[in-house]
């Protein structure tokens, strides 16, 4: 999915052909009685529908009425993708969050729909797979995705106990809200209150930035213009500042930036030593990276990352992200704008790393 403005957004959470998969879901799920398509506003009750629960039986009945459960307790909404692992981590939090604060005090559902060619049953058995002890509702339609104007997953969504929605478009229970305040926190006080003040829709999360602290993840992948794969630890460089990259052949932000990271390395070879990962998706994919890779004569080693495998162990959801890691190989920072004076910001995060 191509977010507007200025970065492009890894394909985590796509609906493709909405009008087939409305025909198929018809055939196997009987369609409910839906509510009016209309956006939500933050502050008012949302009129919600009746919906088929993929998880019968550990997530309660066949069907739940949504808009009979408004009013009773403050709920918490996470749509994800049960194909996406991330999505499905952040809802297994959510769920757990709810456990210890009491599922009498706050009612928490998954929602989803479908997605390119598969159907209600295999999306049913798909959700069933997961082990999940909260309803999940089969978003037909989509009307809630269309209601909270859901653009990523994970996404969050809180309503009061009247009803009122209050936040939508959290990315993860970490996600800071105010200060000493982060969306977990806010789930406890709706929880304990009932009351919960006006957030609005959050700006997007990158969960990337969770890393800070953690020590890199080496993997070993095969690299644009070799035979045979490495390992992202025998190409840093001790006692030197590293820095990772991810990027993607066709996300435009990336195009304009490599070039210039590439041509300021060469220029400063000794600063700090710079490793990237590119995005590649399929055999034709792959030809593509490593033609652009050499019609830009880009000196950078440069990672194939297949199917997004090396990004999800470092929790990318957008490229250009950089990683900055210290000699002791902890990472330090995470830069996720594409319109940094790159080489300014890697002398900087030298210095004041190695002191100097």
């Amino acid at each position: 999915m191509r977010a507007k403005g200025r970065r492009r957004w890894v394909p985590l959470f796509l609906l493709p052909a909405l009008a087939t998969a409305a025909v198929v879901a018809a055939q196997t799920v009987p369609s409910p009685k839906l509510p009016s398509r209309k956006t939500a506003s933050f502050g008012e009750p949302i009129p919600f529908g009746a919906y088929a629960n993929l998880n019968a039986g550990p997530g309660g009945a066949d069907r739940i009425d949504l808009q009979a459960a408004v009013g009773k307790t403050p709920i918490v909404l996470c749509y994800f993708s049960a194909g996406d692992p991330r999505s499905v981590a952040v809802l297994r939090d959510v769920q757990d969050l709810a456990v210890r604060l009491g599922t009498e005090r706050i009612a928490v559902y998954g929602v989803t729909t479908l997605s390119g060619t598969m159907d209600v049953a295999k999306l049913r058995e798909r959700v069933r797979e997961l082990n999940l002890r909260v309803p999940v509702l089969y978003d037909d339609g989509p009307t809630i995705s269309f209601q909270l104007m859901i653009l990523r997953i994970p996404s969050i969504s809180i309503f009061d106990k009247e009803g009122r929605l209050r936040l939508s478009n959290g990315g993860s229970l970490k996600q800071a809200l105010e200060y000493k305040m982060d969306l977990a926190d806010a789930i406890r006080r709706v929880a304990e209150t009932g009351r919960l003040g006006t957030y609005g829709m959050l700006p997007n999360y990158y969960p990337a930035v969770e890393m800070v602290g953690e020590r890199y993840r080496d993997f070993e992948a095969p690299m644009a213009g070799e035979k045979g794969t490495r390992t992202l630890s025998s190409l840093f460089r001790a006692g030197m500042v590293n820095v990772l990259i991810f990027w993607a052949q066709d996300c435009p932000h990336c195009r304009k930036s490599l070039p210039a990271i590439d041509a300021w390395f060469r220029e400063h070879p000794d600063e700090v030593n710079i490793v990237t990962a590119a995005q590649v998706s399929g055999e034709a994919g792959r030809v593509r990276t490593e033609e652009y890779v050499q019609r830009e004569k880009l000196t950078l080693p440069t990672f194939l990352d297949q199917d997004f495998k090396i990004g999800r162990q470092y929790l990318i959801s957008s490229t250009p992200t950089v990683f900055i890691i210290r000699p002791d190989g902890v990472i330090d920072s995470v830069l996720l704008t594409s319109e940094a004076d790159y080489g300014a910001v890697f002398e900087a995060k030298r210095k004041q790393i190695l002191r100097i």
